[in-house]
C-alpha cells in the first residue's frame, strides 16, 4: 500500500544531478519545491506545529546532528520528504498531517529560501553563546538534584520538603527518565507503575539535551503549561485509571530557583553520563514487562587501572577490598551491582549516594570506564 499509493515520487518535489556512479559518485538536489509557492509552505510549517520543536526559523535544534530544517530540506531533500509525512520514528515527531502532494511541495519551497530558514548557527551546547548562568551553574549539584533534588547535599531549604517525601516517586527525575536518561526504551522498561510511581517516559532525555541549548532546556524545565502542580492530589494515583496528572511532569516553577535549574541543565549538558560509553545492553519485551540485560562492561577500558581507581577513591575502606564488606542496595557487592545496575552505578560513583558518607568519587569518564572494567571480573570482584 505504501509503494502504490503513500510513497512520494520526489521528482514532484525536486530536480537533481548525480556525477560518477555507485558508490563513490555524488548527488546534488536543485529547484526546490518546483512549481510550488512558498507563502503556502509558510502556513504549512505553521499549521504542522513545526515551531513548537524547532522554532520559527527552524534553528532552534539540529536535525539529525547537524542540519537546521532549512538545511536539512535543502541538503537531504530525499529525506525530508518521508519523515515529513511518516514521522521521526522513536520521537514525537510523528506523522504531521502533510500528505499532500502539494502541501509537500510548497513546504519544500518554502524551505529552499536561505533568508527565511537558515543554515545552523554554533548549534547548542556549552559555547560563547551561553547564558551567564548557565556557565556559572554547577553541574554536580545537578547530578544530585537529578537524584533527589531535597536532599540536603544539594543545598535544598527544606520547604514542602515532607510532601516531596511523601510522593517521592512522583517528584525524582530519575523514576522517569532512568539513571541512563533513556526512558522505558533502556534499564527501565520493566519498572511498572504502581499507586507509589508514576510510568516511565518513553522521551530520550540524552538525545533532548544533546539537541536542545541550555535556554531551551531551562525554558522546558520551567514551563508551567500542562505540568502538575503541588497541589495536585497524587493520593488518588493509579496507572489503570487515574493517571494523568501523575504521569505529568512537576511544575519546578513553582518551588525551584533559577539557580537550581540552572544546575540540573549543567547537569544534562555537560556532566550526565552516556552509558554507551560504558557498556552494551541488549532488551527483549516492551514497557512495562520487558527485560534489559547489561553487557562488555567497560569496553575498551583497562581492569588494572580500574582496579587502581577503586583504591584512590578509598572504596574498599567501606565495601573492602573485593567489594563484599557491606551489601549495595540491599542484596549486591559493588561488583555485582556494577555488573546488574550498570544504568545506576555510575550515576552514584560520579555524584554520591544521597544520605550517606558516599559523596562524589569519579568524575572522569576514562576513569570510570575503566572502573566498570574491573568490576565485569567476577573473581576480583566476586557476588556477595
Amino acid at each position: 500500500k505504501f509503494l502504490k499509493e503513500e510513497a512520494i515520487d520526489t521528482d514532484e518535489l525536486y530536480d537533481f544531478t548525480t556525477t560518477g556512479s555507485y558508490p563513490t559518485g555524488s548527488w546534488t538536489p536543485s529547484n526546490l519545491g518546483k512549481d510550488g509557492d512558498a507563502a503556502s509552505g509558510n502556513a504549512v510549517y505553521g499549521a504542522a506545529d513545526c515551531a513548537f520543536c524547532h522554532g520559527a526559523d527552524g534553528t532552534a535544534m539540529l536535525v539529525d546532528g547537524s542540519f537546521s530544517v532549512g538545511s536539512f530540506f535543502r541538503n537531504k531533500s530525499n529525506e525530508a520528504q518521508h519523515k515529513v509525512k511518516f514521522g521521526q520514528l522513536g520521537t514525537q515527531m510523528l506523522d504531521l498531517g502533510v500528505t499532500d502532494l502539494d502541501d509537500m511541495r510548497d513546504l519544500y519551497k518554502a524551505m529552499a529560501d536561505e533568508t527565511t530558514y537558515p543554515d545552523p548557527g554554533p548549534g547548542p551546547g556549552p559555547g560563547p553563546g551561553d547564558p551567564p548562568d548557565f556557565s556559572a551553574a554547577d553541574g554536580i549539584n545537578g547530578g544530585q538534584m537529578f537524584d533527589k533534588f531535597w536532599a540536603s547535599e544539594t543545598g535544598w531549604d527544606f520547604a514542602d520538603a515532607d510532601h516531596f517525601g511523601d510522593f517521592s516517586n512522583f517528584y525524582r527525575c530519575k523514576q522517569c527518565h532512568g539513571w541512563d536518561l533513556i526512558g522505558n526504551a533502556g534499564a527501565y522498561i520493566s519498572r511498572a507503575p504502581s499507586t507509589t510511581r508514576p510510568n516511565v517516559t518513553s522521551v530520550n532525555l540524552k538525545e533532548h539535551a544533546a539537541e536542545h541549548t541550555p535556554q531551551e532546556l531551562f525554558d522546558d524545565i520551567m514551563r508551567s503549561t500542562g505540568r502538575r502542580n503541588l497541589d495536585a492530589d497524587l493520593a488518588s494515583y493509579d496507572p489503570a485509571t487515574n493517571s494523568t496528572v501523575g504521569d505529568q511532569m512537576p511544575n519546578f516553577s513553582e518551588f525551584m530557583t533559577d539557580e537550581q535549574v540552572w544546575d540540573l541543565v549543567k547537569f544534562l549538558k555537560e556532566e550526565a553520563i552516556d552509558t554507551d560509553e560504558l557498556y552494551d545492553f541488549t532488551t527483549t519485551g516492551s514497557y512495562p514487562t520487558g527485560s534489559w540485560t547489561p553487557s562488555n562492561l567497560g569496553k575498551d577500558g583497562d581492569a588494572a587501572s580500574g582496579n587502581a581507581v577503586y583504591g584512590a577513591a578509598d572504596c574498599a575502606f567501606c565495601h573492602g577490598a573485593d567489594g563484599t564488606a557491606m551489601l549495595v542496595d540491599g542484596s549486591f557487592s559493588v561488583g555485582s551491582f556494577f555488573r546488574n545496575k550498570s544504568n545506576e552505578a555510575q550515576h552514584k560513583v560520579k555524584f554520591g549516594q544521597l544520605g550517606t558518607q558516599m559523596i562524589e568519587l569519579v568524575t572522569d569518564l576514562d576513569d570510570i570506564r575503566d572502573l566498570y572494567k574491573a568490576m565485569a571480573d567476577e573473581t576480583t570482584y566476586p557476588d556477595p
